[in-house]
């Protein structure tokens, strides 16, 4: 009687084990499933985007720079932040200032312009008539319920198969 307890208890205690050790021996399929999901919210953003009208011209540091129609858009997808931890990020990429290797025609360095506004405080405010002021925060508002519920259901698919 003792001894079938004992066996019981190892049985247990290896399961508690190999379910510690679930995020780190299971990275990559974690890692899959985050993209899946940050996906719903890059495809919402991208809907709610408006091209503009022209393509625009900006001045800096003495050269002038040309963004496309589209070039927010194209610049928005899902990549892997530090290859160490199954962590995705999922929004507008750009060159700057973190070196990614992203084509000219969807380097959204001007991104956080389009969120905030393209006025600071010092030359009178922000402005909020384009169509995409704040966009990214709309679109993540929408779909930040079902994300949550499509990924704990996909944690919990996943770390049920991991347990067989």
């Amino acid at each position: 009687m003792f001894s079938a307890r004992i066996e019981g208890l190892d049985k247990i205690e290896a399961r508690i084990a190999k379910a510690v050790e679930f995020g780190e021996l299971n990275k990559a399929q974690v890692q899959k499933s985050y993209r899946k999901i940050a996906m719903i919210y890059v495809r919402r953003a991208k809907s709610m985007v408006k091209d503009a009208k022209r393509t625009i011209y900006v001045r800096r540091r003495g050269s002038e720079t040309m963004v496309e129609r589209g070039t927010l858009r194209r610049s928005m997808g899902t990549w892997t932040a530090n290859k160490k931890f199954p962590t995705i990020l999922a929004g507008p990429r750009a060159n700057h200032p973190m070196r990614r290797k992203v084509a000219a025609s969807a380097d959204a360095w001007f991104a956080h312009i389009v969120e905030q506004g393209d006025f600071p405080d010092q030359f009178g405010g922000k402005s909020t008539s384009h169509p995409n002021y704040k966009v990214h925060q709309r679109a993540m508002e929408s779909v930040e319920a079902t994300m949550r519920q499509k990924l704990a259901a996909e944690l919990a698919r996943e770390f049920a198969r991991y347990l067989k």
